[in-house]
């Protein structure tokens, strides 16, 4: 029997983002999530769809556009976190309607630093303001689907260190629903 690439198969709703996230990464996860959800629309019951992630992390517009994908998904999608789930990849894994971490998954946190351009003064300051305003954006993201709070978060940010911590830690505050 030949392998299909229905709707219901459980492979075909299966996205894994592994590596950099970049635009070409996310690009197949905000394809193959809009189009199930055109397949599925207007069901009453739908297979939810599986994001497997793995990543330090990279850029915070091409993580924020996925990040808006799942969040106006029709189709429920559950985010599972293995390896390393690090920087844009941690509220990638919030965005989950359910979401998991594998048992010897690393989550980590820091604050981000969009690329800074050798430029004039002014470029240079405009370039600090939209990080600043992506790092407002981010902390939101965070505090507002899990427990942690801006507090938190600032004690990180303040000691200028990456915050690595494992799956337990990462239910304790809500980041995750359950560990697997």
């Amino acid at each position: 029997m030949k392998n299909s690439y229905s709707p219901n198969n459980k492979i075909f709703r299966t996205i894994v983002l592994s590596g950099e996230i970049d635009e070409s990464s996310v690009k197949d996860a905000i394809q193959t999530i809009s189009f199930i959800n055109e397949i599925d629309e207007g069901k009453e019951e739908v297979e939810p769809i599986k994001l497997i992630i793995n990543s330090v992390g990279g850029s915070m517009y091409d993580g924020f556009a996925l990040i808006g994908v799942i969040e106006t998904s029709y189709v429920p999608v559950y985010t599972y976190g293995y390896g390393s789930i690090m920087s844009m990849a941690l509220p990638i894994l919030v965005a989950g309607d359910k979401r998991f971490g594998h048992s010897l998954a690393t989550f980590m946190y820091h604050e981000c630093l969009d690329s800074m351009p050798y430029d004039q003064i002014t470029v240079l300051k405009e370039n600090l303001e939209e990080t600043d305003r992506l790092m407002a954006m981010y902390d939101e993201y965070i505090t507002s689907n899990t427990t942690l709070t801006q507090k938190q978060l600032n004690k990180v940010k303040n000691k200028k260190i990456d915050w690595h911590f494992g799956s337990d830690e990462a239910l304790s505050y809500n980041i995750i629903n359950e560990v697997i």
